[in-house]
């Protein structure tokens, strides 16, 4: 018999038996189940293997196979208690960074070629190795992010690694522990002080990541690696490019390995491609990672629609409005054995029992199949995914949280996974801390997580480690430090200050606090907060956050010495410092000196780009605006500042295409739309700026509407100048009319529009309207005290003899008695004060004109 399991086809024959001298075939085939079975979590074809594989096997087969299940099942300290453990691992006791670096790659090599047999053995043991390194990160990603702890007391005397030591105080830590942080650094970014555990996840990196050698034929082998080194970009401040680069590589061949082995409809390779989707996100590359997310809804069959049904939110609510939902189907079926117990899912948290809103809104006509059918786990991950990077860079609109809502309603309408629905809940915090009536409901949801994380007991909200990890790496759940950073942040929004503060001193995360102390308006506790620290020991962080307090900018200067030139905050401080002064030649260098160091910083580029534009460099403001949209497409400023420089450098046709892009982040930006329109004129896109002159109106900005560029609308049809792609100036003639249309509808009052539309409608033809365009320029221009000032005087003397002379020339006897009545009119005004002068003599001429015609 055969079984299909994502996308490969395996013999389950008797014949299963695996020996040294068994087909090569029938190995690869083996290892690819296996691999596949530990990346899905799935306990059921490793029991299956585990039974089909007989005594006689091949032990290390055997020995692959056992830890493989202790792995899934999350018995994590079984594996690494294993003699394989001891024969790979370096000594429990060996602290030595160096010595570690060392024995890692000997040890590996002397257990994976040591054996004298076939190819295959060969390829078991270079499996076993990644399993092992996969187990160390599960460990490090359990003890700091999913939970639950791990008590001292549980951890086993024969495990190979000695008990992850939690840091109580950075202060006090061991200095062979900050050894291994100081390791852990990327381009001067320093992982966080108090991770538990750093010298295991040090351990896993040597063999995931910097042991990629070893793994020839390994199939998920880049996948590990790919999770290690962004659970490694999880630990540092800031992003870094190396590790940016170290990623991407890794999950691209991750994809492909997969696709290539497995297949693209496999839930394999949906969960790759969400775990890639939320990097490419983390990174900023929000359009490259909804193209991954449509592979992975592709691989599952996922369908999603957002749309619209009636129903009520509130519990008093008597009239049915259009609300928004989440229409999804899929050709998975759900698990077969959800969590679908309430005790087994996370606590969640209640509105308020006077809450007037209900908890979930109520539709009419009862709910589709559609709008409540169980997900699959893997489709809950994808759509909490796309939640993820719809928001990107926009956590605060709240047209994005309220179009992210119904995603993530659906997934906890149904709790199948303990860590899946965990993280809707912390999204939906995320979502509700914005509503001031579900404001409070968000904190203590909040606080629940955090109480939840160290508890293995599931009829308390807790869960077991294997439930957790199951789909850790494709979830964006963050570190717990992050969670209680979070939690303290939203304490600190509502005005709770104290309670803030204790959490960012226990988490000693400085610059929160000190920020904690600065709203609470107590800079001097907050400077003698870091002076302490300074005293236990002196770093160029405290320094730069000495300087944030104190405004005196030698502590950044200090702080870029100590750091032996390499903390590039500190450098980007002291750019700052040089910006406000107004100082932009020594800003733009020290932004290059920091940048030059760790590059992922679009703000520093943003300021570096502005300081480059007011030293008018044009070349220097392209480069450094560039980087910014190429880390962050959606900075809209960017891209309109970079459209500027273009402008100065006589590149017109790239300064177009940036305000375009920069149009599709800030829409209700009137200067964009002005510059577009100015921009598309010199260059002869008469359509494109057509459409960004009716957008200036809709954006009630028909004052920004250039007259110069009316006139040289007119201009273009009166000549019939060709535009850029050589098409007449006459054929734009209706456009240009519906837009005068369109501009006399939000403004009667300007005489140069008028003056211009009349020249329109004249050059057509169209006399009668041409006439009435002049009389309403004319009154435009008759403002106050124009009968006593001799400038405005001129002006509608001018308006009035042109008005006269397009009465002529239509030549009627009603337009000649108009023109008489209006130059009369104007004439026995002014003469009183202008008598003599030539406007007042012009006028009189043009009556004695129109005299002689009605004589």
């Amino acid at each position: 018999s055969t079984q299909r399991h994502g996308g490969v086809t395996l013999s389950m024959s008797d014949s299963r038996l695996i020996d040294p001298n068994a087909m090569s075939r029938s190995v690869c085939e083996l290892l690819e189940e296996v691999e596949l079975a530990v990346v899905e979590r799935d306990k059921a074809i490793l029991k299956r293997i585990q039974t089909d594989i007989q005594d006689g096997a091949n032990s290390d087969l055997v020995t692959l196979v056992n830890l493989a299940l202790d792995l899934v099942n999350g018995s994590l300290c079984s594996v690494l208690s294993t003699p394989t453990a001891a024969l790979v691992l370096p000594d429990r006791s060996d602290t030595n960074i160096y010595s570690i670096q060392r024995e890692i790659p000997a040890r590996i090599d002397d257990f994976v070629n040591g054996v004298d047999d076939a190819q295959d053995n060969c390829l078991i043991r270079r499996t076993i190795v990644l399993l092992l390194g996969a187990t160390i990160l599960d460990l490090f990603s359990q003890v700091n992010c999913t939970g639950p702890s791990i008590q001292e007391a549980d951890w086993p005397a024969d495990c190979a690694l000695a008990y992850p030591l939690a840091v109580k105080s950075a202060a006090d830590m061991p200095e062979w522990n900050r050894k291994f942080l100081t390791a852990l650094e990327r381009d001067a970014e320093e992982a966080y002080e108090k991770t538990t555990g750093i010298s295991h996840f040090f351990i896993a990196r040597q063999i995931l990541v910097e042991g990629q050698n070893t793994f020839e034929g390994v199939h998920t082998a880049s996948l590990w690696a790919g999770r290690c080194s962004y659970m490694h970009q999880k630990l540092l401040d800031q992003r870094t490019p190396t590790l940016e680069t170290e990623i991407m590589e890794s999950y691209q061949n991750a994809l492909a390995e997969v696709h290539n082995t497995w297949g693209l409809r496999t839930t394999i390779y949906a969960r790759v491609c969400v775990e890639f989707a939320l990097v490419l996100g983390f990174f900023w590359r929000h359009d490259k990672a909804r193209e991954v997310l449509e592979k992975a809804q592709h691989a599952t069959g996922l369908e999603v629609n957002l749309t619209g049904r009636l129903g009520v939110r509130t519990k008093f609510q008597t009239s049915q409005k259009a609300q928004l939902v989440l229409e999804a189907r899929s050709s998975l079926a759900a698990d077969s054995n959800p969590t679908t117990e309430k005790e087994k899912a996370p606590h969640t948290v209640p509105l308020e029992a006077d809450s007037h809103l209900l908890e979930s809104m109520k539709l009419a006509g009862g709910k589709d199949e559609c709008l409540v059918a169980n997900l699959a786990v893997v489709d809950q991950v994808l759509l909490l995914a796309i939640c993820t990077v719809t928001r990107g860079n926009s956590p605060k609109d709240p047209v994005i949280n309220e179009t992210i809502e119904p995603y993530v309603n659906r997934v906890l309408s149904h709790p199948n996974n303990w860590l899946v629905y965990s993280t809707a809940l912390l999204l939906r915090t995320n979502i509700e801390m914005d509503s001031s009536k579900k404001k409070e409901r968000a904190i203590l949801q909040m606080q629940a997580l955090v109480d939840q994380w160290g508890l293995e007991d599931s009829t308390v909200g807790g869960a077991t480690a294997d439930v957790r990890l199951s789909w850790f790496y494709a979830l964006p759940y963050p570190t717990i430090w992050e969670v209680k950073k979070q939690l303290a942040d939203r304490y600190l929004s509502l005005g709770v200050t104290l309670s803030a503060l204790q959490i960012y001193e226990e988490l000693e995360m400085w610059e929160p606090a000190i920020e904690c102390l600065a709203i609470a308006d107590r800079a001097t506790k907050a400077e003698q907060l870091i002076r302490s620290r300074l005293a236990l020991k002196p770093t160029p962080k405290l320094y730069c956050l000495l300087g944030d307090v104190t405004q005196d900018e030698q502590h950044y200067v200090t702080a870029w010495e100590l750091s032996n030139h390499r903390f590039a905050r500190a450098m980007r401080s002291i750019a700052k410092c040089a910006f406000k002064k107004n100082d932009m030649r020594r800003a733009l260098e020290s932004y290059q000196t920091a940048l030059a160091i760790n590059p992922l910083y679009p703000s520093a580029w943003f300021t570096m780009g502005c300081a480059a534009l007011r030293l008018e460099d044009w070349t220097k403001a392209v480069t450094a605006f560039t980087r910014v949209v190429h880390q962050d497409e959606e900075q809209g400023d960017a891209w309109g500042n970079m459209a500027s420089a273009y402008v100065q450098l006589g590149r017109r046709d790239e300064a177009l295409r940036c305000l375009e892009q920069a149009l599709k982040y800030q829409r209700e930006s009137w200067r964009l739309w002005d510059n577009l329109l100015t921009v598309a004129m010199d260059i002869g896109d008469f359509t494109r700026a057509l459409n960004a002159a009716h957008q200036l109106l809709d954006l009630q900005q028909e004052k920004r509407v250039d007259r110069n560029i009316l006139n040289l609308l007119v201009d273009i049809v009166v000549k019939q100048i060709p535009d850029r792609q050589g098409v007449s100036g006459a054929e734009y003639a209706p456009k240009v009319a519906t837009l005068f249309g369109h501009l006399t509808s939000k403004i009667s009052t300007d005489p140069a529009v008028w003056s211009a539309y009349g020249r329109l409608h004249h050059a057509q033809g169209n006399l009668g309207k041409a006439i009435d365009c002049k009389v309403k320029e004319c009154r435009a221009l008759q403002s106050a005290g124009w009968e006593k000032d001799m400038n405005l005087f001129e002006k509608v003397a001018n308006g009035g003899v042109e008005l006269v002379e397009l009465y002529l020339t239509e030549g009627s006897n009603a337009s000649l008695h108009a023109a008489r009545l209006f130059a009369n009119n104007l004439v026995k005004k002014t003469e009183k004060n202008f008598a003599g002068t030539e406007p007042h003599n012009k006028l009189a001429e043009a009556l004695s004109v129109v005299m002689s015609r009605l004589a």
